[in-house]
């Protein structure tokens, strides 16, 4: 029976993960991990998106006793920076080595989710659902993202495995560890309270809920009432009132309509026919709804939420994934009753159908039209950051003095492009140059702190777009454009003429 037994266990005898008529042959792993590495490795050293190289760039700054990016290592909970700094940030290939940590993350979580839905749901589903998780465009996409989502996964998936097994104090455990990774883990945490909500033929529910609530707050309480920012950022970007919020304003049915880029088309007709399936396919009572109690919370919250990130949906993947293999999982029991004795069994069945609906598509998936798709905005500041990076590491020497105006192509165009630093191969003196308005002030600047080059991103109209104007009758067009930006050499404007004391505000910054 499900509360028999230590739940984290499956017992390994015969070749098989043994429960109650839901055996499930331990080699059938194999293969699902082996897929699901060869599909990933190749997008480890993917574009970065900003979140990303701001993570790292905060790993480095704390590794090399910086500042710089510092306080993103604390923006969110710390169990996944914490795991990063014990990956040797200052050494070559870091990106790569978080990038292979979310993939080890997200694959403990594929592996948990096969067990726990051949555990509670059935063997022939769990196989459909692995698969589906393997090809989904969305889990292709995200598994390999230097974000801390990728731990709410496998340990939201533990406290609901251990919840279901009747365990809510151990499930409250792994609940409070999902919080530490990242605070997307409430959209899990709320799923769990429903399920046990919806299973009211078990006695003592009040008392579950307490035990699951109480340790998930006592494993994690200390970070949110006494270290964390507190919750006014999230509360502003789900009203839409903060900066950063409006950079994602979007209608209500946002995520929904991004559901067609999450799963592609053939992934979305899985996921109608898996939610048809829900209301008559004999799975174990209310267990059937499962899929659903865990992806309500999430996107009933997110509709409602102003901001809309394309990647708050990450943890809400496996689930989707589940819905798929589900419509997968119909498709073969409505193929092997209309062709009786045909058919190969449905384990088999099921899981072929959803390979063939998913697969084909999956082979021209491409990361950057995907970024590009899901959110333009971002796709231009990866863009911009290579770009830019890439023009100071072809002109920059290393000790040249370089001064960065403020990048008006974004909201935020005062901070610090993450990007741009972690590409750096050289190391030049940096200083920033905001509050700068007029000709008058850039040259007095340039030629105070002796500037060898000026990083500009004229946008129309702009004031840098007349100092541009200005400099290129100056000193010509030695430099170089590229995306969203212009790097200028300026030595003319001050090597010709005796350097003025260095004045106040104007403060330096070396890349980390």
């Amino acid at each position: 029976m499900p509360g028999e037994g230590p739940c984290w266990r499956p017992l390994l005898a015969s070749g098989s993960f043994l429960y109650p008529g839901r055996q499930l042959p331990w080699w059938w792993l194999l293969p699902l991990a082996a897929l699901f590495l060869a599909v990933r490795i190749p997008l480890l050293d993917h574009p970065l998106t900003w979140d990303e190289a701001w993570n790292l760039a905060a790993l480095r700054s704390l590794a090399g006793s910086g500042s710089l990016f510092l306080p993103q290592f604390f923006r969110h909970p710390p169990l996944y920076m914490e795991l990063g700094f014990l990956l040797s940030p200052l050494a070559d290939g870091f990106a790569e080595r978080m990038a292979a940590l979310s993939l080890a993350a997200n694959l403990a979580g594929l592996l948990l989710l096969v067990l726990l839905v051949a555990r509670f749901l059935g063997r022939p589903l769990a196989l459909a659902a692995g698969l589906a998780w393997i090809l989904l465009p969305a889990s292709v996409f995200f598994d390999t993202w230097i974000k801390r989502d990728c731990l709410v996964i496998p340990l939201g998936l533990a406290a609901l495995w251990l919840l279901l097994d009747r365990r809510p104090a151990l499930a409250g455990v792994f609940a409070g560890f999902a919080f530490l990774a990242k605070e997307t883990a409430i959209f899990i945490f709320a799923g769990l309270v429903l399920t046990r909500l919806v299973d009211r033929r078990r006695p003592g529910c009040a008392l579950d809920l307490a035990l699951l609530g109480g340790c998930a707050l006592t494993v994690c309480g200390w970070w949110y009432l006494f270290l964390a920012e507190g919750g006014h950022g999230f509360w502003t970007f789900f009203q839409g009132t903060s900066e950063e919020a409006r950079g994602f304003a979007l209608p209500w049915w946002q995520y929904l309509a991004q559901l067609r880029l999450d799963l592609g088309w053939p992934g979305l007709f899985l996921l109608g026919l898996g939610l048809t399936a829900l209301a008559w396919r004999p799975w174990p009572g209310r267990r059937r709804l499962l899929p659903i109690l865990m992806l309500l919370p999430g996107y009933t919250v997110l509709s409602l939420s102003a901001g809309k990130p394309p990647w708050l949906v990450m943890v809400l993947v496996p689930w989707l994934a589940v819905l798929a293999g589900a419509g997968g999982l119909t498709l073969a029991s409505t193929l092997s009753r209309l062709l009786p004795g045909r058919m190969p069994p449905r384990q088999v069945l099921a899981p072929l159908l959803v390979a063939v609906a998913l697969g084909p598509p999956l082979l021209g998936f491409q990361y950057d039209r995907q970024l590009r798709a899901l959110s333009p905005g971002q796709w231009a500041l990866t863009e911009a950051g290579y770009a830019m990076a890439g023009a100071i590491n072809t002109e920059v020497k290393d000790g040249e003095t370089l001064l960065l105006m403020p990048m008006t192509f974004r909201s935020g165009a005062d901070l610090l492009d993450p990007i741009l630093f972690w590409r750096l191969q050289v190391r030049p003196r940096i200083i920033q140059g905001q509050g700068i308005n007029t000709e008058e002030e850039l040259l007095s600047v340039l030629r105070r702190n002796q500037v060898h080059w000026l990083l500009l991103a004229p946008k129309p109209g702009s004031p840098q777009e007349a100092m541009l104007r200005a400099l290129l009758a100056r000193v010509g067009p030695q430099g170089r454009v590229f995306s969203r930006g212009v790097l200028l050499r300026v030595t003319d404007l001050w090597q010709e003429e005796a350097p003025e004391t260095a004045g106040p505000g104007q403060g330096g910054a070396s890349g980390e």
